[in-house]
């Protein structure tokens, strides 16, 4: 007979002919709605209300009914066709149902993978990010001193009283090329980031601001 909660329309018909596999993939479906929402998709006060549901209204789709569960499209409508009042635009055989589910779940791991790809790469430009920062911190005092240090030191100076300012300016140029190094890894990383999962706004705006 079938549980109401779970009863396909040919079943709350008593259309005996028409029960058959995809009368099981319609019960799945009620599950695999259950399952998106925490609640079955038709729920009435009485039992026969329960059948009139089921054979007369539709469902609410998945995430109108949980929007706070943030419910995968594909999921959800894959539950909707499940539980089509027509045999004819339900998945043919649970084993349909099954292998769509499975596809999903294969494409959710490798979006995982490359979300964790994401935020390692985001983890890295973070700290690159920052030690661009006291790099830069660093190279204004030494060019405040480098400055200070050069005005104070005529044009007709010996050069041993220039070696210093020229040592300052060598060490400068060396800390605006270190500057530019740790940016550049930076800037793969974020930009390695955004490969991974284009959805990465924190990824983009860093890059940006770079």
């Amino acid at each position: 007979m079938g549980t109401p909660l779970y009863m396909s329309p040919e079943q709350a018909r008593g259309q005996l002919d028409k029960i058959d596999r995809r009368t099981d993939v319609y019960a799945l479906g009620a599950i695999l709605y259950e399952l998106l929402t925490l609640m079955p998709p038709l729920v009435e006060a009485s039992l026969p209300a329960q059948l009139v549901a089921i054979m007369e209204k539709t469902a609410t789709r998945p995430e109108e009914r949980a929007p706070d569960r943030r419910i995968p499209a594909e999921l959800s409508e894959l539950a909707m066709r499940c539980l089509a009042k027509s045999c004819d635009e339900r998945p043919a055989t649970a084993l349909a149902l099954v292998s769509e589910v499975d596809a999903w779940l294969a494409g959710s791991r490798r979006l995982g993978r490359r979300r964790e790809e994401a935020a390692r790469h985001m983890d890295t430009a973070e700290e690159l990010r920052a030690e661009a920062r006291e790099r830069r911190h660093a190279a204004g005092a030494l060019r405040a001193d480098f400055e200070a240090q050069r005005r104070a030191i005529p044009e007709h100076a010996p050069l041993e009283d220039k070696e210093a300012v020229w040592r300052l300016e060598q060490d400068l140029a060396g800390a605006s090329l270190e500057i530019a190094r740790v940016e550049d890894e930076c800037a793969a990383h974020l930009e390695a980031a955004l490969t991974a999962d284009p959805e990465r706004q924190d990824a983009r705006r860093a890059l940006v601001d770079l």
